[in-house]
């Protein structure tokens, strides 16, 4: 590894305590997620890339079988791009580094990694919400993880970085440090903390400074920034923990500066899209990222561009759970129908409208294979809170709605995991599950979803 002292930086890794302070409190289930690593040691620290070395864990670090994997790959393609030409050709010009152990796969088209591909679509994302700097800018990113996001912001953007500070965990900045370093040179580094600026050849090609911050020392982040970013992590600390970070990143905006949030409408701790307290923000721009199959918590999503604001704004909030409550129920396909795909939570106008527009009486006299979308929405609420004389409708039209592809046009799997737990008919529920199946096999996704599907639904 050219001039890496790796005995000198597991040193300096094993022997970091990490203090107990509000902003480096863990999850406890990130606790458990950290019992299925492996110890890290002077030969597993080269190919931490490596899914068999088992050093990094979560959702693209799961697999060790090539063939499952490239099913798998292929399906999160087809996800991340749906109808998104533009988005596909971003992800095809990303290319793997080929270090650490990093194992690509080549589907004739491209080649790439799950966690490449993901993430590319998280960067495409943000990048397609920041067109608008014209000078060199200042970016944070809480909950870096081992750099990949930066890597390719940084490599495929015509955005230019003066400097590219991260905060998170210990464990993730060493591998943030070892990746980042590898690629851009530690000659960038202005501040690390387990590899030291000699450990690898500077690239002249880039020229920013990066600033590895371990969360308890969030202190040393001094100045303000243009961008900020956060993906998937803030749903994923505990609900103080998060707390005091939205009020970090508050404070370290300018009156331009733009904060990112790409994380989940609720998991673990986040029971309600609130919970995250984004009301002290100014909303700009929302918009709703792929759910990624099975809908099983977390994987529902909503990306945010907030702006610094000196007032809270209720509507706001108000929006905020409007949104969050529904997309809980898996009703993502079907806002997006309702043009709700480009609005922001301030100004919810047309889905709240057309919303509002459902007549109860129209939908009682219709089939609800001739729902309009808002309908829909209207009609599977009221049969997942229990309705029956809604219910009842949806036994009654179940197998015309069947006949006419219609679950898969609008249905998440999501929205029928709630619908379950109200069907009393057994025969009904099975058919239910049967047809997600079928639209399964028809997309070539994993075979290991259907045994989770078997087991979320107790048909076994």
């Amino acid at each position: 590894m050219e001039h890496v002292k790796i005995k000198k930086i597991l040193e300096n890794y094993l022997s970091y305590k990490l203090p107990n302070t509000k902003t480096s409190k863990v999850h406890n289930n990130w606790k458990r997620f950290y019992k299925l690593r492996n110890s890290i040691n002077s030969v597993s620290i080269k190919r931490f890339l490596d899914p068999s070395s088992a050093l990094l864990y979560g959702y693209n670090f799961t697999k060790n079988k090539k063939k499952a994997e490239e099913e798998s790959l292929n399906q999160l393609l087809k996800i991340v791009t749906f109808k998104n030409k533009r988005k596909y050709n971003f992800i095809r010009k990303i290319k793997p580094e080929n270090i650490y152990g990093e194992k690509y796969i080549n589907n004739g088209k491209m080649r790439t990694t799950r966690t490449i591909t993901s993430n590319a679509s998280t960067c495409y994302e943000i990048l397609d919400c920041t067109k608008k700097f014209n000078k060199k800018i200042s970016v944070l990113e809480i909950g870096p993880g081992y750099g990949e996001v930066a890597r390719q912001i940084i490599k495929y953007s015509n955005i230019k970085i003066k400097s590219y500070d991260f905060v998170d965990l210990p464990n993730s900045i060493l591998f943030c440090e070892l990746y980042l370093g590898k690629i851009f040179g530690t000659k960038n580094f202005s501040k690390s903390n387990f590899v030291e600026r000699d450990s690898f050849l500077h690239n002249k090609k880039y020229n920013l400074k990066f600033n590895f911050i371990i969360a308890n020392e969030i202190n040393l982040l001094k100045n303000k920034y243009d961008l900020i970013i956060n993906t998937y992590s803030l749903g994923e600390m505990p609900k103080e923990t998060m707390k005091k970070y939205i009020k970090i990143i508050f404070s370290k905006m300018h009156n331009k500066s733009k904060f990112i949030s790409i994380n989940a409408v609720s998991k673990w701790s986040i029971k309600n899209y609130n919970d995250y307290n984004f009301k002290i923000f100014k909303n700009t721009f929302t918009k709703q990222i792929d759910e990624f199959p099975p809908s099983i918590q977390g994987t529902t999503t909503l990306l945010n561009v907030f702006k610094k604001t000196n007032t809270k704004n209720k509507l706001s909030s108000r929006n905020i759970n409007i949104l969050g409550n529904y997309l809980n129920l898996g009703f993502s396909k079907l806002m997006n129908e309702i043009n709700c795909e480009n609005c922001n939570l301030n100004n919810n106008k047309i889905f709240l409208k057309k919303l509002s527009s459902v007549k109860l009486s129209n939908i009682l006299n219709k089939n609800f294979v001739d729902f309009r979308p808002e309908e829909l929405l209207f009609f599977l609420k009221k049969c997942i809170k229990g309705d029956q004389k809604f219910l009842n409708i949806f036994k009654n039209d179940f197998y015309t709605g069947l006949k006419e592809n219609f679950f898969f046009k609008y249905i998440s799997f999501n929205t029928l995991i709630k619908l379950n737990s109200k069907l009393k008919s057994k025969v009904l529920r099975k058919k239910v599950i049967s047809c997600f199946e079928v639209d399964i096999i028809r997309n070539n996704l994993s075979f290991r979803f259907k045994n989770l599907i078997n087991k979320i639904f107790n048909f076994v």
